[in-house]
């Protein structure tokens, strides 16, 4: 089976744990590529279950590959058509037609059941019988088993990795959206309520590996302040390389109870819901008033809140300018002097996926045009090709009457760890 194998340039590609206070944290933030190098494997499950553990903490997998056997990689942000070089998009990596390898993520919510390996493949197995048959290599997840002397501080806290091999990787993507539809159906769906309030649809594997350029954090994290990591070793199982092509699309009427089902659902977690947008609303608008050091009430500082959930700015919300260098611009400011800003300055909105761009005529509202460029941000996040990027993303900004040369920058937009920002041709 064919996949990829990532090394970084510098710094780990893991997780950071550390001890502070009593307490452990996993820092995520060194979890991109940046820089490094892609290289083409060529395995098998049981020669898998003998290397995974060697990885070293600036190394991941890809389950997709490339037409190079070994080729520079760099971020979509860096990338500008040099040679000997790929990004990590779609347009560039793709599953293998022909065997390949892919693997299960079960990373289970707070407040939901962790399985085990024998209890999830179980679960698995009664919607789709052939995974009882399929070789296997299980690994606990990255952030397990952490010791500070002899006591353990971890354990193995139920997320694993479980990977497979495949006859034909081009079909995983439908293979997992089926999976995930039928898991449904079978009472194994949940409805998990982010932080902020938004309902997603989960069940007991995560669907976004399915995806050939997808990053695989499978090395051991990098342990700071006295901690130690002692993973065990991973577990190979003999076994069928899987058909997933005999695994059914869902019939209509399938189709249609699995949207019941998900509607049903949502609508049993809209308390819970609502209870948590407003604890949300609440602390988010306290650090509004803290902020503005008594230039904002709380009862204006939750309607800011409550809009940029339903991705709207408010006249008193706060935009960042690159070009100002951090000093932060009121949306009235903007809108009173939008000659000064149009097509000059355009806003990063820190560690939110929204960016509003200035209108270029008198009495138009540029603010309205958040949602549309919102639903962009997404359409780029899921790496729809550029090029349909664009087109779909002009289709969707005429009716806001934007200059031409504005809506082309617009549809340059790339993106970038923290922030959403626009490169100007």
């Amino acid at each position: 089976m064919k996949l990829t194998l990532i090394n970084k340039n510098r710094g780990p590609l893991t997780k950071i744990i550390r001890y502070q206070d009593g307490r452990i944290l996993k820092d995520g933030s060194k979890c991109w590529l940046n820089q490094g190098k892609a290289k083409q494997v060529d395995t098998s499950l049981e020669k898998m279950a003998q290397w995974l553990r060697k990885l070293r903490p600036g190394q991941a997998l890809i389950h997709g590959i490339n037409v190079h056997k070994q080729i520079k990689i760099v971020s979509e942000k860096k990338y500008s058509g040099q040679a000997d070089t790929i990004p990590r998009t779609k347009k560039h990596f793709s599953f293998v037609n022909g065997e390949g390898s892919a693997f299960f993520d079960h990373d289970p919510k707070p407040g939901h059941k962790a399985y085990s390996r024998k209890a999830f493949l179980e679960i698995l197995s009664e919607v789709f019988p052939a995974i009882a048959d399929m070789g296997s290599v299980w690994t606990p997840s990255t952030s397990s088993c952490i010791f500070k002397g002899g006591q353990q501080l971890v354990g193995q806290d139920g997320g694993m990795h479980i990977y497979f091999a495949v006859k034909n990787a081009t079909d995983l993507p439908r293979f997992s959206e089926v999976l995930f539809k039928r898991l449904w159906i079978a009472g194994h769906g949940y409805i998990f309520i982010t932080k902020d309030g938004k309902q997603l649809e989960r069940t007991i594997f995560d669907q976004a590996v399915f995806s050939p350029e997808r990053l695989d954090f499978v090395a051991g994290a990098v342990c700071r302040d006295g901690l130690e990591q002692r993973l065990p070793d991973p577990v190979y199982t003999p076994g069928n390389v899987l058909d997933t092509s005999l695994l059914p699309d869902l019939t209509e009427e399938e189709e249609t109870q699995y949207q019941r089902l998900i509607e049903q659902a949502k609508e049993k977690a809209r308390p819970a819901q609502e209870t948590i947008r407003q604890e949300y609303v609440e602390q988010e608008a306290g650090k509004l008033v803290e902020a503005s050091d008594g230039k904002l009430d709380i009862d204006k500082a939750r309607a800011i809140i409550k809009a940029r959930q339903n991705h709207v700015l408010e006249d008193d919300d706060i935009l960042y300018f690159a070009q100002l260098k951090g000093h932060g611009v009121s949306v009235s400011e903007v809108l009173n002097a939008r000659d000064q800003y149009h097509c000059n300055h355009w806003p990063i909105l820190w560690n939110r996926n929204m960016t509003a761009v200035v209108g270029p005529r008198p009495g138009f509202i540029g603010m309205k045009v958040l949602t549309q460029l919102s639903i962009a941000l997404l359409m780029a996040q899921q790496n729809i090709r550029s090029a349909d990027l664009r087109r779909r993303l002009l289709t969707m900004m005429k009716s806001c009457r934007i200059c031409s040369n504005v809506l082309q920058q617009i549809a340059g937009y790339h993106l970038s760890r923290k922030r959403w920002q626009c490169w100007h041709n």
